[in-house]
């Protein structure tokens, strides 16, 4: 996420999160959001509610972004809940995405392409996702217990 905004010339970033102390892999897009951008050399600051991720969180979380952090440029969001709620916080403050904001989602749920303008989001594979937890089912039927993480592949969704 945070190459692509840098890709674009933005380097004030924010990552938009929801009840991460929770959401393992939520937590886990934002620790690699925050590392990434700090390796290219950009600012990025994380705003996190405790509750659970819908667009009005996401529209919070928005609003106080920008209140902490005015020069952002950039926003992030753990998943395209929290990225609707996002854009419609920009369509009421007048906020031109993706001219003054940038918004990136993660999922690429059904509404992204419906939203004006369409959400950037990274769709995860859902194929590949099936087929390593059959995998890992098999083995572990087969007395085998795994001994590392995995990591699948994603795709931007422009």
């Amino acid at each position: 996420m945070p190459e692509h905004l840098i890709q674009q010339g933005r380097r004030n970033l924010v990552f938009l999160g929801a009840r991460m102390h929770q959401d393992r892999r939520a937590k886990q897009r934002c620790d690699g959001f925050l590392q990434a951008a700090h390796a290219a050399g950009a600012v990025a600051k994380v705003a996190e509610h405790p509750d659970t991720a819908s667009a009005e969180i996401g529209s919070m979380l928005l609003a106080e972004a920008l209140r902490l952090h005015p020069d952002t440029d950039g926003i992030a969001c753990s998943n395209d809940h929290i990225a609707l709620g996002a854009l419609f916080a920009c369509e009421r403050r007048k906020i031109a995405v993706p001219d003054r904001l940038a918004v990136v989602g993660f999922g690429d749920l059904s509404f992204s392409a419906a939203c004006n303008p369409p959400l950037t989001t990274i769709r995860p594979s859902g194929d590949l996702i099936g087929r390593e937890a059959a995998r890992l089912i098999e083995d572990h039927l087969n007395g085998e217990k795994p001994t590392e993480s995995r990591m699948i592949d994603t795709r931007f969704t422009l």
